[in-house]
């Protein structure tokens, strides 16, 4: 091996490397504490969750998802990929997250 002539006094020598890692787990911490103070649920909830229908579950003319054997078999696997191509929350989250996973790695190269 080679010996270097690396020293603290070097503009090349990083030595407190780790101070961002404590400096950001501090800030996380800080921001959790608020958070924490929320209720579980919060006043007015449970109405508004009996008012609105979730769109997953509006299937306008299929009954066949209402049925209680519907899932159990893997004869039911095509009809449940084009039942959840055709909910656009579901395909939208999936091509966003896509979208910022192809990001985040196309950033972590450089």
């Amino acid at each position: 091996g080679q010996k270097t002539h690396l020293t603290p006094d070097n503009p090349l020598w990083v030595g407190a490397w780790w101070i961002g890692f404590l400096g950001t787990s501090a800030a996380a911490f800080l921001t959790s504490i608020p958070i924490l103070g929320y209720p579980r649920k919060l006043p007015g909830s449970q109405r508004y969750m009996e008012m609105r229908v979730s769109e997953a579950h509006q299937m306008k003319g299929n009954k066949t998802t209402l049925e209680p054997d519907f899932g159990k078999t893997i004869k039911d696997m095509p009809r449940s990929v084009l039942l959840l191509l055709k909910n656009p929350t579901f395909v939208f989250l999936c091509l966003s997250g896509a979208t910022e996973a192809m990001l985040i790695a196309g950033m972590s190269t450089f």
